[in-house]
């Protein structure tokens, strides 16, 4: 869309990038003013990923939110996460990546904007 960045789609491989499907992002709220920055697969569970949401940290909103089958369906993941304003952002040049998931399940996030 002109200049400006809207990643608001995501594609996954099960074949180390041999082919591709887009993700329905299914309970994902609409992406249209949204963007998803981060993507972060779990280190070790093949099927479990996690992205960011641009926006307000609120259940069907913005946050962190986590597929456990591949990216087909997706729950939001923002619990203990500041719930009042912007935490991830919309354009990843500006913040580089902001979310990150260890082998043992824990996930750190950072905000530039916070």
């Amino acid at each position: 869309r002109g200049h400006d960045w809207y990643v608001n789609e995501l594609f996954i491989s099960d074949d180390s990038g041999l082919t591709w499907r887009r993700s329905g992002l299914n309970g994902i709220p609409d992406m249209e003013n949204r963007r998803c920055e981060t993507v972060a697969p779990h280190p070790a569970k093949k099927d479990e990923v996690w992205l960011t949401v641009s926006g307000d940290i609120k259940p069907n909103e913005g946050g962190p939110w986590r597929s456990l089958d591949g990216g087909k369906t997706w729950s939001w993941q923002g619990h203990g996460l500041p719930q009042d304003g912007e935490f991830f952002h919309k354009n990843y040049w500006v913040a580089g990546p902001e979310l990150s998931v260890s082998p043992d399940g824990s996930m750190v996030a950072t905000s530039n904007n916070r």
